[in-house]
C-alpha cells in the first residue's frame, strides 16, 4: 500500500491511498461470494454462477467497485496510522482509479490549541459578603413557597407581591406584537423575568380588576426580531384577576416545617448555604475570567467541517 499525503487549511489532511493488487484480488473474491448470492443471473441457481460468468453479467468495473469499498474502512484506518495522523473524522472517500487502485480520503483532525504565555495572568477572586437581607430574602422566600393563592374579591389597588392574570397586546409602528401576546396569564407583580415585559409588569401595581392601561416603552437592542429593535411599542393590558398569599409568620413552628428547631437555627443554616453558593460563585467567576483571558492570548485552530456544522446547527435553530 502506497499512500501519499497532502497537509490543507482547515485542519484537513488528503490522503491518496494506492492499493496493492494482492489486496485487491483477496477482496474481489469475497465480493464476488457476496454478489453471486444476491443477483439472479439467467441459467444459475442463486450462488452458484462462476466468477467470471459473474464478472461478465454485473461488469467487472462494478465487482471491483464492490471489492475495493469493501476495504477502505481498513485501508483508511491503516494510512491514518501510518501517516501517524489524529483523526477525527473522516469524509469525501472517493475510488479516483481502478487501475492501479486508488483511493482518496479527507481526514480531519482536532482543533489545535496553541496556548500563550499565561505566566502573567492574575485574577483576584471577588467574594460577596453575605448579609442579613441576603439571609430575609431567602426567608421571605421559603414563605411564599407553602403559602396558598386565594382570590381577592374585594375591589383595592393591586400590591407588589400578588398574582395578577392578565390580557396583553403589543403595538408598533409594523403592526402587532405577536410575541407581546397574553390570554389570562398570570404574573407576580415586583417578580423579575415574570413572563410579561418589566414595564408592563411594574405598572399592574395599583391598578385594580377590570382595569385596562396603555404602557408605551421601547423595544431593546437584543430583542429577538431585529428588524423591530428600537421602535417603540404600546403595551394593552387588562388585569382580570387577583390573587393574593396569606404568609405564614416566621416563628419556631415555621422552622419545625423546614426541618430546624428554632428560627435561629434555621437562618444560620440559610447563612451557611448562602455562603457556600458565594464561595462556588465566585471561584466559577474566577475560573471563568482566567479561561477568557487565556483564550485572548492562545491561538485556536479549528476543522472547518466542525465550523460548517455549527453554522448548519444556527440556521437550522432560526429556521425553527
Amino acid at each position: 500500500m502506497n499512500v501519499t499525503r497532502e497537509d490543507m487549511p482547515g485542519r484537513q489532511i488528503a490522503l491518496t491511498i494506492e492499493l496493492d493488487p494482492e489486496s485487491v484480488n483477496t477482496a474481489m473474491e469475497r465480493a464476488y461470494r457476496q454478489m453471486v448470492n444476491q443477483v439472479n443471473i439467467p441459467g444459475f441457481r442463486r450462488g452458484r454462477a462462476p466468477r467470471y460468468i459473474l464478472e461478465r453479467y454485473v461488469g467487472l468495473e462494478t465487482l471491483t467497485e464492490r471489492a475495493v469499498r469493501n476495504m477502505i474502512p481498513d485501508k483508511v484506518q491503516e494510512a491514518i496510522k501510518a501517516e501517524d495522523i489524529t483523526a477525527m473524522d473522516v469524509s469525501d472517500v472517493e475510488i479516483v482509479n481502478m487501475d492501479p487502485v486508488q483511493i482518496k480520503v479527507i481526514v480531519v483532525q482536532p482543533p489545535q490549541v496553541e496556548l500563550g504565555d499565561y505566566s502573567d495572568i492574575r485574577v483576584e477572586k471577588e467574594t460577596h459578603e453575605i448579609g442579613e437581607t441576603d439571609v430575609d430574602a431567602v426567608i421571605e422566600e421559603l414563605r411564599r413557597e407553602g403559602a396558598p393563592w386565594e382570590e381577592v374579591t374585594e375591589s383595592r389597588p393591586i400590591k407588589s407581591g400578588e398574582m395578577v392574570y392578565v390580557n396583553l397586546e403589543g403595538f408598533t409602528t409594523e403592526g402587532p406584537l405577536e410575541s407581546a401576546a397574553r390570554d389570562n396569564f398570570p404574573t407576580i407583580v415586583g417578580l423579575a423575568r415574570a413572563g410579561v415585559p418589566e414595564v408592563v409588569n411594574a405598572a399592574l401595581e395599583g391598578m385594580k380588576v377590570g382595569e385596562e392601561k396603555d404602557i408605551t416603552d421601547t423595544l431593546p437592542d437584543d430583542f429577538p426580531v431585529e428588524s423591530l429593535r428600537g421602535l417603540d411599542v404600546t403595551y394593552h393590558v387588562t388585569a382580570l384577576q387577583l390573587k393574593s398569599q396569606t404568609l405564614p409568620e416566621v416563628d419556631d413552628e415555621f422552622a419545625k416545617k423546614l426541618s430546624y428547631d428554632t428560627v435561629a437555627e434555621l437562618r444560620e443554616a440559610v447563612e451557611r448555604n448562602l455562603v457556600r453558593r458565594a464561595e462556588e460563585n465566585a471561584e466559577s467567576a474566577q475560573v471563568d475570567e482566567i479561561i477568557g483571558k487565556l483564550v485572548e492570548k492562545s491561538t485556536v485552530d479549528v476543522p472547518d467541517v466542525m465550523v460548517n456544522e455549527e453554522l448548519d446547527a444556527m440556521l437550522k435553530n432560526l429556521e425553527a
